[in-house]
């Protein structure tokens, strides 16, 4: 019986993560990291470093070049309950942030 009543505590300690779905908790956090006009290449291994996945817009289809968007999962390990947090920024012609975004996190999908 114990160990029924320890399993079923686990599981809702997994549920108890809001702060990988508040929005302005991750704007927040990404502001002090990237920012428009920072360079294209610090903001790509900046964001990486953090666990983001990038991806450039002209391997999208339809391709939009100097387009990307980047994401992560964040929050418990069982996947059910895990949020997936996206950034989009653009790049202007001289490899420049602009359009930096932070989207709302999609949780438990």
């Amino acid at each position: 019986m114990q160990r029924c009543l320890l399993f079923f505590a686990v599981i809702l300690s997994a549920c108890a993560t809001p702060e990988a779905g508040d929005q302005n908790k991750l704007s927040g956090e990404l502001a002090s990291y990237v920012s428009d006009d920072m360079a294209v290449a610090e903001a790509l291994a900046t964001l990486s470093a953090l666990g983001f996945a990038c991806k450039d817009g002209a391997k999208r289809e339809p391709p939009q070049a100097n387009d990307f968007e980047c994401t992560r999962k964040k929050g418990p390990r069982w996947e059910p309950l895990a949020c997936l947090q996206t950034v989009r920024f653009k790049a202007t012609d001289r490899r420049r942030v602009t359009n930096f975004e932070v989207l709302e996190p999609v949780c438990g999908k």
